[in-house]
C-alpha cells in the first residue's frame, strides 16, 4: 500500500467561505457532549444528536435523541399508537425491502423515502435503492437538504453540484454527514440530476400557515419536474413526516399536497417510524436479517398510527457493532473495513480520521467516512469502497496528518 504523509503545524480546517456560507470543522465527541450538558433549551438537544451522527458516533446520536424525546415528552403530548395486534401480525412475512420497493416503483412516477435526521441508516438504505430505480428510468433525485436561495434564512443553492459531482459541507445543513454525502455522490455517479425542492416559506409569519405553505411549496417544486418532463421518474428523500399522505381539512404534508393539489400519487416508503431505538412492539416481534417489508397474502404491513398514512414501512435488522461500526454500514456490499496505519504518526489522542475521495477538495468536500479513536489500541475501521482516498488525521491539539491510501 502506497502512502504519502505530511504534517502541518496548524489544522487545515481553517474557516472558509463557500457559496456564501461558512465552512467549519467537525466538532469532537467531547465538544458536542459539553454542549449537551450545558444546554438549557430542551428543543436544541435534537441538533446535538445530529452533530454526533456527523462524526460517526451513532451510539451517542441515538442516546442524545432519546434525551431530546424524554425532555420534550409533555410538549409533544403524543397519544401513542393503537394497541399492537400480535395475532394479525403473524399473517405477515418478511420480504427483501430493496427488491420489493423496486418492483412496486414500476407503477409510479414519484417514490418518496424519508429519514430521521439523526439516523444515517436511513440514508444508507435510500442509497441502496438508487441503482435499481435508475434501471427503471428514475433520473431525478430530490433531497430535502438542498436549498433554493433564500434571503431570510441566508441559504444558498449549490448550483454547481450536478457538474462538480460531489457535495460540499455547505451544500446543506445535514448533507455534511458522510452517509448523506455518499447518497448524493452515488446518485451523481449513476447519472441522476439532483434537484433542490425545499420551500422554507420564510415570508409567512404565522407558524401554522408557514407549515402548510412549506408542504405545498415542496409539493409544487416536485410537481414542476413532471410538468416540464411528463415521463420523468423522481425519487424524493425527505425528513420525517413529509411523506404522510393523510389529508385532513384540505391540508396535509408534502405527499398529501402532491395528491390533493397536483393529482400525483407517490409511492411512500417510511424508514423512521419503526426504527429499533423507538422500542415499538411490532419491531420487537421481528428478527429480520436484512431490511425487510412485511407482507401478507392480501396486504403490505402499514404504519399502525392511523394519523400517519404511508404505503410501505421498512423494518431493519437489529443493530450490531463490528470493528466499532454499526453493521448497517455493511448493507452496501461495495464497502469494506479499512484500518489506518497510525504506527508511524506522532499523535496526541483522541484523534479524528476523515476519508476523502481522490480528486475532491478536502478543505470543503463532505468526507466519505469519519471516525474518532480515543486511544492507540482502539480498533475502529473506516467503511470505504474501492478507490484512492486522502485520510485526514486530526489530533486533539489540532495537528493534521495526511495519508494517501488505496482500498482494493
Amino acid at each position: 500500500m502506497k502512502k504519502i504523509s505530511c504534517i502541518f503545524l496548524t489544522s487545515i480546517f481553517l474557516t472558509l467561505t463557500v457559496l456564501g456560507q461558512v465552512v467549519k470543522s467537525y466538532s469532537t465527541t467531547k465538544e458536542i457532549q459539553k454542549l449537551v450538558d450545558n444546554e438549557t433549551n430542551p428543543y436544541e438537544i435534537q441538533n446535538y444528536a445530529v452533530l454526533f451522527s456527523k462524526i460517526g458516533n451513532y451510539k451517542k446520536s441515538i442516546l442524545t435523541h432519546q434525551l431530546f424525546i424524554e425532555k420534550n415528552k409533555a410538549a409533544y403530548n403524543d397519544p401513542g399508537k393503537p394497541k399492537a395486534d400480535s395475532l394479525n401480525f403473524l399473517n405477515y412475512k418478511p420480504q427483501n425491502a430493496i427488491n420489493f420497493i423496486a418492483k412496486a416503483a414500476e407503477k409510479y412516477n414519484v417514490v418518496i423515502t424519508n429519514e430521521a435526521h439523526y439516523q444515517p441508516q436511513n440514508r444508507v438504505f435510500t442509497t441502496l435503492l438508487l441503482e435499481k430505480l435508475f434501471k427503471q428510468g428514475f433520473r431525478y433525485l430530490c433531497v430535502e437538504d438542498l436549498f433554493i436561495d433564500d434571503t431570510v434564512y441566508k441559504s444558498k443553492e449549490d448550483k454547481e453540484l450536478n457538474t462538480r459531482k460531489y457535495p460540499l459541507r455547505t451544500s446543506g445543513f445535514y448533507i455534511d454527514e458522510p452517509q448523506y454525502g455518499n447518497l448524493v455522490r452515488k446518485a451523481l455517479k449513476l447519472g441522476y440530476t439532483l434537484i433542490a425542492y425545499e420551500h422554507t416559506a420564510s415570508e409567512v409569519k404565522d407558524p401554522g400557515d408557514r407549515w402548510l405553505a412549506r408542504e405545498n411549496g415542496q409539493a409544487k417544486n416536485i410537481a414542476e419536474i413532471l410538468l416540464k418532463d411528463p415521463k420523468a421518474k423522481v425519487l424524493v428523500h425527505c425528513g420525517y413526516g413529509h411523506l404522510n399522505e393523510n389529508i385532513k381539512d384540505s391540508s396535509g404534508s408534502m405527499a398529501a399536497m402532491l395528491k390533493l393539489n397536483f393529482k400525483i400519487d407517490p409511492l411512500t416508503v417510511d424508514q423512521e417510524d419503526l426504527l429499533e431505538e423507538k422500542n415499538d412492539t411490532y419491531y420487537k416481534w421481528t428478527n429480520v436479517k436484512e431490511p425487510s417489508i412485511y407482507v401478507s397474502p392480501k396486504n403490505i404491513f402499514n404504519d399502525p398510527n392511523k394519523n400517519h398514512k404511508v404505503d410501505i414501512v421498512v423494518f431493519f435488522p437489529k443493530v450490531k457493532y463490528i470493528n466499532g461500526r454499526p453493521n448497517w454500514l455493511t448493507y452496501d456490499k461495495e464497502k469494506k473495513y479499512f484500518f489506518a496505519n497510525l504506527n508511524s504518526e506522532n499523535l496526541n489522542y483522541p484523534i479524528m480520521i476523515s476519508a476523502f475521495c481522490k480528486g475532491e477538495d478536502i478543505s470543503i468536500a463532505v468526507p466519505s467516512d469519519i471516525i474518532e479513536i480515543e486511544k492507540p489500541d482502539e480498533k475502529i475501521g473506516l467503511m470505504l469502497s474501492r478507490g484512492i482516498y486522502t485520510l485526514q488525521i486530526k489530533d486533539f491539539t489540532g495537528i493534521v496528518t495526511l495519508q494517501t491510501i488505496e482500498v482494493k
